[in-house]
């Protein structure tokens, strides 16, 4: 419903990014994502925002509704706000996504796309090999879209307007083992311990020794 932008402070990309192409698993339209990962210190602002805009919109909802349908103790639902505090890391972070595709009442169809950008505010050519993975320092331009439906409720999203890439990491996504809740134990099985593979002269077939084949010339 309403637009604003706003730049973000600089974080590092969490797991599964979708910046150079949409994902299209659950919207066969695509959508762009990412999880901008920020220490608590630098995030206050950001979160300020969100919540001002946020609240702003929700008021300002709610008093419409509330005459429009003549009750006026109505209380809109909530729907969850863009980010998540981890207390024990000392990070928040920020969900943003962006429809790769909009489509009007009227038939038209927007394509949309982040705009991203070098440290030195070069543009990225859109047609490139450069993939920006998980762990690349990025700041964001971002639009607070807010957004009320019946079932959700009232809502506001973090979408890309564009993208500055601080520091690249251009590998995919690769959990450590940590991620999965295990811990280290001193002894046991280690691949450093183990030798590279080589096949055993030893176990390899025979050759076929046919004396015959030595006396004829085929």
């Amino acid at each position: 419903m309403t637009k604003e932008t706003y730049i973000s402070p600089l974080g590092t990309l969490g797991p599964f990014p979708r910046l150079n192409k949409p994902d299209t698993k659950f919207n066969a339209d695509g959508e762009y994502k990412a999880q901008l990962v920020v220490p608590a210190e630098d995030a206050q602002k950001l979160i300020d925002r969100i919540n001002k805009q946020y609240e702003e919109f929700y008021n300002e909802l709610t008093e419409e509704e509330r005459k429009k349908k003549k009750k006026p103790k109505l209380k809109l639902k909530k729907a969850d706000l863009p980010y998540e505090v981890d207390e024990d890391e000392g990070t928040v972070t920020f969900k943003y996504k962006l429809k790769a595709l909009i489509k009007k009442k009227d038939g038209t169809i927007i394509k949309r796309r982040p705009i991203i950008y070098d440290s030195k505010g070069k543009k990225v050519p859109e047609v490139t090999d450069i993939f920006i993975g998980q762990g690349s320092e990025i700041k964001i331009s971002t639009l607070f879209y807010t957004w009320y439906t019946p079932t959700l409720g009232a809502g506001i999203t973090l979408q890309f307007d564009a993208v500055q890439v601080i520091k690249l990491e251009n590998k995919a996504y690769s959990p450590d083992a940590s991620s999965f809740g295990f811990v280290e134990h001193e002894d046991g099985f280690s691949i450093e311990d183990q030798a590279p593979f080589d096949t055993d002269e030893d176990d390899e077939e025979p050759e076929d020794s046919n004396e015959e084949e030595d006396d004829g010339d085929f």
